[in-house]
């Protein structure tokens, strides 16, 4: 069903649904339900999101900077080519998800959790705050994450290899760095934050 002007509130129910060039900028929508939603090349702007629920919605060319989903449930749900600048998604649970070509930078993830089968493409977190975050092996391919903080985030097992991670924020210890892959390029970075001098 297609949805332009239609009227959408907060505490609500929405089920196939196709949002279409929208603009729900700064709108209350938190604690709504959203399952096979479609919202293609809509700006959702300082939206408030928090406590939703999204199960197979699809974001197509979408603006979600500095919208808030605090504590919200994501989905076998489909990010492509979105803006997603400075976004709030603390303790926001997300499973199944793929995201692709999509800029998160100065994004708030502290507490997020990313369950099985995410995976995340052509993706950028330049100074994102991913502090504290539970990685169930996600898929990360050509992603970018200059100088984005991974604090208190458990890295091990994850595969970065593929992955920009110049200037990268971790404990004193470096102890989210154990078990971690990244690439040979990537090598002379991370000896700098460890404080090892290279020589050739």
């Amino acid at each position: 069903m297609q949805a332009n002007g239609f009227i959408i509130s907060e505490e609500q129910e929405y089920e196939d649904i196709q949002y279409e060039g929208c603009s729900l900028q700064a709108m209350q929508i938190k604690d709504s339900r959203f399952f096979e939603v479609r919202f293609d090349s809509c700006n959702l702007k300082d939206t408030n999101l928090s406590g939703c629920s999204f199960t197979k919605v699809v974001f197509d060319n979408c603006d979600l900077s500095s919208a808030h989903l605090d504590g919200s449930h994501i989905k076998q749900c489909i990010f492509k080519d979105c803006k997603l600048l400075a976004i709030r998604m603390p303790e926001v649970s997300l499973q199944e998800c793929s995201l692709d070509h999509c800029n998160f930078s100065y994004a708030d993830w502290e507490g997020l959790q990313l369950k099985k089968g995410c995976s995340f493409s052509h993706c950028q977190f330049n100074e994102a705050y991913l502090v504290e975050c539970l990685f169930s092996s996600p898929l990360f391919h050509e992603c970018d994450f200059t100088r984005c903080s991974f604090v208190r985030t458990c890295l091990a097992k994850q595969d970065l290899s593929s992955c920009n991670i110049e200037g990268i924020i971790v404990s004193s210890d470096f102890h989210e760095l154990r078990g971690l892959t990244i690439s040979y390029d990537m090598a002379p970075s991370l000896a700098q934050l460890l404080g090892v001098t290279i020589q050739s």
